[in-house]
């Protein structure tokens, strides 16, 4: 349903360059590049969703308006896990990017190093607003994005001239250090998130959505949310079934 595997660069609608991102927020980045987003073609995606014929639209209803068993302690401790696991992940990478950001060595060096990758990497790290959930979704991308350059400061902290050898132990410590599986769990999360930024860009038009295009939207992310793939990991698939779960308590009932 969600197929993100074109490499155009024409479709821009829905890059998280181009998203309503407040001054606060990136302050330097005037121009953004396109190119280091794999945001694109999700419109045709969505807008192929809205000729779903009514039945499959009806089908859906009437599958969130059946009673549902409740969760047992297992379901309850495993979704808890899933929330603190997701926040804990979330404020490391807040963490990390604005202690970047706040050491001017630290950040000039970062984009140096951005932008001698090949290809260039011409956005810029951001910290989020945490009551702007979109905001949120723009740093988890531009950190994946960022992911060997994190990596590079984190390992050889010493490599970056004009800091302190306090920042230097900072910047090498735990608390910014991400090992695969938190790397493949930041992919999970963005992953997951994506759907939602394009359905909130969607939803959000300047010309308000007809109540078939909100149903298809509703439909396609309850569709996103309930499948799964054997590639799947096991968090993302209890990823999903939480906020399917919410979904559902939320919206579908």
């Amino acid at each position: 349903m969600y197929q993100y595997n074109s490499e155009s660069d024409d479709d821009a609608e829905f890059d998280t360059h181009n998203i309503d991102v407040p001054e606060d927020l990136e302050e330097d980045e005037v121009s953004s590049d396109e190119e280091n987003s794999s945001e694109n073609d999700e419109e045709n995606d969505i807008a192929g969703a809205s000729t779903e014929n009514d039945s499959d639209l009806e089908n859906a209803d009437n599958n969130s308006t059946t009673d549902e068993e409740p969760l047992s302690d297992d379901d309850l401790d495993q979704s808890q896990n899933i929330q603190y696991s997701v926040h804990e992940l979330i404020q490391r990478i807040r963490a990390c990017v604005s202690n970047v950001r706040g050491i001017r060595a630290v950040n000039d060096y970062v984009i140096r190093k951005a932008r001698s990758n090949d290809p260039p990497i011409k956005s810029n790290l951001v910290t989020d607003f945490e009551i702007r959930w979109n905001t949120t979704f723009i740093m988890i991308d531009r950190f994946v994005i960022y992911r060997s350059i994190i990596d590079d400061i984190n390992s050889r902290p010493f490599k970056i001239a004009h800091i302190t050898s306090t920042q230097q132990v900072k910047l090498g410590s735990k608390e910014f250090e991400f090992n695969n599986d938190e790397w493949n769990r930041i992919n999970d999360l963005h992953t997951v998130l994506k759907p939602f930024l394009i359905a909130t860009k969607i939803i959000s038009a300047k010309n308000y959505p007809t109540l078939s295009t909100t149903y298809s939207v509703q439909y396609c992310l309850r569709h996103f949310l309930s499948e799964s793939s054997e590639n799947d990991s096991i968090w993302l698939k209890r990823f999903k079934s939480k906020n399917n779960c919410v979904e559902a308590h939320y919206i579908g009932s």
